[in-house]
């Protein structure tokens, strides 16, 4: 880029950069998501980028991640319980079997 680059030459120079980041990285990503306000504010002359908006999204993001893992962690809890439920369901009807085996035995000897 020259040393007085034109308006389109720096948009040019930005989407550029932007896209020379490697797919997937957290940078990519990140200008993806300001670019666009980027370019605005170099086609006015302002210079200025509002990211009270980009801010207000990200700690919305954040909520949403919060209630997300929440929600996991309520998953992963009622999981665990059936899984401790099922088993002791288990060894009941173990022990019922085994009981029933016993009384079954039992009483073949008393026929006998």
């Amino acid at each position: 880029m020259t040393d007085n680059p034109t308006k389109t030459q720096e948009i040019e120079s930005l989407r550029a950069f932007q896209q020379s980041c490697p797919i997937g990285s957290y940078l990519r990503e990140m200008l993806a998501a300001i670019v666009p306000d980027m370019e605005s504010a170099i086609r006015g002359d302002l210079g200025f980028i509002d990211f009270r908006g980009h801010i207000a999204s990200i700690n919305e993001d954040r909520l949403k991640l919060q209630e997300i893992r929440k929600e996991i962690a309520a998953e992963r809890e009622t999981q665990r319980t059936q899984r401790t439920d099922g088993t002791r369901f288990k060894s009941a009807l173990q022990t019922m079997r085994e009981d029933a085996d016993f009384i079954s035995r039992r009483l073949a000897a008393y026929r006998d």
